[in-house]
């Protein structure tokens, strides 16, 4: 049985996946595990100029999550214009 589908104009979601490969030493010995998370995003239109973009950990390495957290928001630091 399939799920149904609805189309929305006011939000937008995904999942995806993020894989950090292991880390070896010059003998092949492993420094660090890899790891891998999965990561959620929503696109909430709030009005015809603003939108609200919320990440979320879903699944595994929350420290590879914060990570990745960092990164995206560092990138998109300058289209922030949220108001308290």
């Amino acid at each position: 049985m399939d799920a149904p589908v609805s189309v929305s104009d006011k939000k937008w979601k995904m999942n995806f996946i993020v894989r950090q490969a292991e880390n070896l030493d010059e003998h092949g010995e492993t420094l660090e595990e890899a790891l891998a998370t999965k990561i959620g995003v929503k696109l909430l239109k709030v009005d015809d100029k603003k939108t609200c973009v919320e990440f979320n950990h879903v699944e595994g390495s929350r420290v590879l999550f914060l990570k990745e957290y960092m990164k995206m928001t560092s990138h998109l630091k300058e289209m922030n214009d949220a108001t308290l």
